[in-house]
């Protein structure tokens, strides 16, 4: 599965999402690594808002891959972003922005709902952990 345009807006998305006050206005989105710290690697989470260290990085995470299957899909169908609005029920300017990556004002029901208008079944199972923890974990699987 590709993720449309969120590859390249997921960053600029987060930051947009992010605590203004720990964002300075000249600050580039990603600063280009001196060549020095290039030979460092670090292991993600598997979580980009995570790795990040943003609040509400898991509800995030989930709407990415939310809006990638709907992007996916709109794709698949070759359908306009009008037409997919129309279907969906929501603005176009709404979908561009969601397809785009800027979730602000758009729940996880409502792209649950989305999916569904698309033709998609939506299945939420809530299971105990595998293993002990303190908190429970957030997935979202495709078939």
């Amino acid at each position: 599965m590709t993720l449309c345009a969120l590859n390249q807006s997921l960053i600029r998305q987060s930051a947009d999402q992010a605590d203004p006050s720990k964002l300075k206005p000249s600050q580039p989105n990603l600063p280009y690594p001196k060549e020095s710290d290039m030979g460092m690697v670090e292991k993600s989470s598997g979580n980009v808002y995570e790795d990040l260290g943003l609040p509400n990085a898991g509800e995030m995470q989930v709407k990415a891959i939310l809006a990638a299957e709907i992007c996916e899909i709109i794709k698949h169908r070759h359908l306009t972003q009008v037409e997919a609005s129309e279907i969906l029920g929501i603005a176009q300017p709404k979908l561009s922005c969601m397809l785009r990556g800027q979730f602000r004002g758009i729940s996880e029901a409502r792209m649950l709902e989305c999916l569904n208008k698309l033709g998609r079944d939506v299945e939420i199972i809530i299971r105990k952990p595998a293993r002990s923890r303190a908190a429970g974990l957030t997935r979202v699987v495709f078939e």
